[in-house]
């Protein structure tokens, strides 16, 4: 009876724990979303006020037309008729671009932490906290950006075939290329508001694909040019040891993430240089 009562009070600190890491996490990133809401909901409100070539196409509409105008797409379909409404235009832009850049920041880090939270509660690696730079795994961005890809099939055609017409306005929306010769409509509010949903968590996928390709480019030349193989293998006493499993267990001996792992080894690096000239002196 009492080993189950400490079993289960240090199952629930855990899970409280647990609560606590993901309350922190989601938090701000639902302040901030909640924000962008409020503003594209403004913005379509405002340009259905003073424009009266705009005001024609609905504010279901015009709320996308705020988002793709913050979001650097810019179909090109809805434009502003009037100069002071471009003059508005151009002051929305000011605040909103960076407002939506923050937003898109803050969901790729926010993504990347749950997923590094959860795995490390699997892995009963009870870390306080997850400092560092924390990066989305290749395979669980490729996932998030498949998905985005079927919802356009799903949600948008209610089909469940794939074409190159699906592919392309994809592409050129979510890499907010915005080319304009397809652009995203709706009739309701409802539809405007799944729709927006869509595009953000597209440019958030494709953005977040994007970062880790360059980051594995960006580690891929790094390592041609200091001539260091990206793998191999460590004689441990008198076993010989593949390099990524050492790694594997100093984060779960340690109880840290990989990019902690590398912090500390950072670390203590400047600390043997600093005991090396002390002991020079």
């Amino acid at each position: 009876m009492l080993f189950f009562q400490l079993d289960f009070s240090h199952n629930f600190s855990r899970e409280n724990s647990l609560l606590k890491r993901l309350l922190r996490v989601t938090l701000p990133f639902i302040f901030v979303y909640g924000l962008l809401g409020a503003y594209i909901t403004f913005g379509a409100h405002l340009f259905y006020q003073i424009d009266d070539g705009m005001s024609k196409h609905g504010i279901a509409n015009l709320s996308i037309f705020c988002l793709t105008t913050i979001a650097t797409i810019g179909y090109g379909n809805i434009y502003p008729t009037t100069d002071y409404s471009r003059i508005v235009c151009i002051i929305y832009c000011i605040f909103g671009i960076p407002l939506c850049l923050v937003c898109l920041d803050s969901t790729v880090k926010t993504v990347a932490r749950l997923y590094w939270i959860v795995s490390s509660t699997v892995r009963r690696m009870r870390s306080p906290w997850i400092r560092g730079e924390i990066r989305l795994p290749f395979c669980i961005a490729g996932c998030l950006l498949l998905s985005a890809f079927l919802l356009k099939t799903l949600c948008f055609e209610k089909r469940f075939h794939f074409t190159l017409e699906d592919l392309y306005f994809c592409v050129v929306s979510f890499s907010t290329v915005g080319l304009g010769d397809i652009y995203v409509t709706s009739k309701t509010n409802t539809e405007a508001f799944y729709k927006i949903i869509f595009l953000i968590y597209g440019v958030i996928c494709l953005s977040a694909f994007f970062t880790i390709m360059g980051q594995w480019y960006l580690h891929f030349f790094r390592r041609r040019e200091e001539k260091i193989p990206i793998d191999g293998y460590l004689m441990v006493g008198e076993e010989q040891i593949r390099l990524k499993k050492l790694i594997l267990q100093l984060c779960l001996k340690l109880n840290v993430s990989p990019s902690e792992l590398k912090s500390l080894i950072k670390q203590m690096k400047d600390l043997i240089k600093i005991s090396e000239n002390n002991n020079m002196q």
